[in-house]
């Protein structure tokens, strides 16, 4: 049986794919799954390894496990997948090495879709336990997430969505719940304010720095889900709103050089890359 170290790096949405790789490795293939402390994170300094190994489901017989990088053996095998973030991969094949270091981003559903149920049980208590009970009903709330700093630097591989998107997915999802409350999360707060919203009475504005917190106000909205372009929303949804079989919205117009295999069946996509890329800038 091999063992098989995995990194955590960039943020808090990344590195919930690279926890639910190494859930899945130990699920399907019963591998020795450790999580490495978290590096890269352009939006917070903390180390989230404990975010994910304190859910109080592990125990002796159950991975992944924390680890550090001096536990890793030095004939370990390094495999980057990092250059194929979306793509499908034989994850048996680890079985042919001893030792494995693993990095990458593994942005593909079908990868890791038998670690969602579990991750689902688990990782909202966590967030619950460090921020207490919202002041509002999740079952009636729903999220809208806008993301727009770090999209909006030249280098950026991401589209920047419009008002255009974000108004079809609250009608979408206002026509088969009409009755929620919407939460807006953004790291631009002031742009979302200056906007027209087409919500049925005004919208929260959830101001707050903190990732985490931010990622808790997403799981706490249960209704409905309009999601960015962004691997932080997206797992918010698949976990939360996703669940409780509510709608959930999310952008045609993903990543500007890739069609990633990512979203359920049931969830509903909206706009075109055509059209988003006449307003990339």
């Amino acid at each position: 049986m091999p063992s098989i170290y995995i990194e955590l790096h960039s943020g808090l949405g990344n590195q919930i794919f690279q926890y639910a790789i190494a859930v899945a490795l130990w699920t399907n293939f019963r591998f020795k799954t450790y999580i490495l402390p978290s590096r890269g994170n352009t939006h917070s300094k903390m180390n989230y390894q404990n975010i994910f190994t304190i859910v109080g489901h592990v125990t002796d017989n159950t991975y992944p496990k924390n680890a550090t990088d001096e536990a890793i053996p030095k004939n370990a095998i390094v495999i980057n997948k990092k250059s194929s973030a979306f793509a499908w991969w034989d994850m048996k094949t680890m079985e042919a090495f001893h030792t494995v270091r693993l990095s990458g981003y593994y942005q593909n559903y079908d990868l890791f879709k038998s670690a969602i149920p579990r991750i689902a049980m688990e990782l909202p208590p966590v967030f619950d336990k460090i921020y207490g009970i919202p002041t509002w009903n999740p079952v009636s709330a729903g999220f809208i997430h806008v993301r727009r700093a770090d999209y909006l630097l030249s280098h950026a591989k991401m589209y920047n969505l419009q008002m255009d998107y974000y108004n079809e997915a609250i009608d979408k999802i206002q026509c088969i719940n009409p009755g929620l409350r919407w939460i807006i999360v953004s790291d631009d707060i002031a742009w979302c304010k200056a906007q027209i919203w087409k919500t049925i009475g005004p919208p929260t504005f959830f101001e707050t720095p903190d990732e985490l917190k931010a990622f808790w106000c997403l799981l706490n909205c249960k209704a409905g889900a309009v999601i960015a372009n962004s691997t932080f929303s997206y797992w918010a949804a698949l976990i939360s709103a996703s669940q409780f079989k509510s709608p959930v919205v999310y952008p045609r117009a993903w990543h500007l050089e890739e069609d990633p295999q990512l979203f359920p069946a049931e969830w509903i996509p909206v706009g075109s890359k055509e059209n988003s890329l006449k307003i990339r800038s």
